[in-house]
């Protein structure tokens, strides 16, 4: 099942968050959106960047300079996948100073 839209507005761990971008990309259309909801909150509360890994405002970078970056959750088939397949990225600042949402767009 593929879909237009993708939001994760789950758990606010960033593991939780890079797992759930691995599993869900594949399922999302040509065209489509990933959004990622609260996407800095493992950068301003210590405790849900529970993993050794880039956040996801960096790893928004390294996919817009297409950098490869070490992760043991987004191994590099997964890096050279998205590298390919996401068009644009866009991020919103809520009214809330903590509030951070990222739009992935897939070509």
């Amino acid at each position: 099942m593929f879909f237009d839209i993708i939001i994760d507005d789950g758990s606010h761990k960033l593991k939780d968050m890079l797992s759930s971008f691995k599993f869900f990309f594949d399922n999302l259309k040509s065209g489509g959106f990933y959004i990622i909801e609260d996407c800095k909150f493992p950068n301003y509360f210590k405790h849900l960047n529970d993993k050794n890994e880039l956040t996801i405002d960096k790893l928004c970078k390294s996919i817009s300079n297409k950098k490869f970056f070490k992760s043991k959750i987004l191994e590099n088939d997964f890096q050279i996948k998205i590298f390919k397949k996401i068009n644009k990225i866009f991020n919103y600042k809520g009214n809330l100073k903590i509030s951070d949402i990222v739009f992935l767009k897939k070509k």
